[in-house]
């Protein structure tokens, strides 16, 4: 929750500073500069605990889903490319992929206390509308002209999509 309140609130606060264009094009670095490269460190570091999360459920002896796996092994690949080659694409997949795990966490937070929400079927959808809002924001960023991006990265992870 504390990566996508701040991350959220740095963004918005470059939308009404900058403007929409600044917001999904960081080409000054506003956004990077405003604390977005310390929440996409914390938020990349945070990944490893995901994969520690799949091995509870392997250890329990119990399936990991294909998408679970692939997902966690590609977040941390995707985050730290994203960290180290500055893309402006890096805010989308923090805000959005935190308030996500947010809600996602959560739910199992309250299951594990033997609460039981409405909503589980909801997760995955949620997650599969973030990826397909990632697939469809990602060439934006990179052929947007001056958009601060590695081309290379962002191709790389939209290549990582069709795997």
């Amino acid at each position: 929750m504390y990566s996508f309140y701040n991350s959220f609130s740095i963004y918005l606060n470059t939308l009404r500073s900058e403007g929409l264009s600044a917001a999904y094009c960081d080409s000054n670095y506003t956004t990077w500069n405003s604390g977005m490269f310390q929440l996409a460190y914390i938020f990349y570091l945070s990944k490893y605990y995901e994969v520690v999360d799949t091995a509870i459920i392997l250890l329990k002896g119990r399936r990991s889903s294909t998408l679970q796996t692939y997902h966690h092994a590609g977040a941390i690949m995707c985050m730290f490319l994203g960290v180290y080659y500055v893309p402006s694409a890096i805010f989308y997949f923090v805000v959005v992929n935190s308030f996500i795990h947010s809600i996602m966490y959560s739910y199992y937070a309250l299951s594990s206390l033997g609460f039981h929400p409405p909503g589980k079927k909801y997760l995955t959808s949620l997650q599969i509308t973030q990826f397909l809002l990632g697939f469809i924001y990602a060439p934006y960023t990179i052929f947007k002209p001056n958009c601060s991006n590695s081309a290379k990265v962002l191709l790389k992870n939209l290549s990582n999509l069709f795997i």
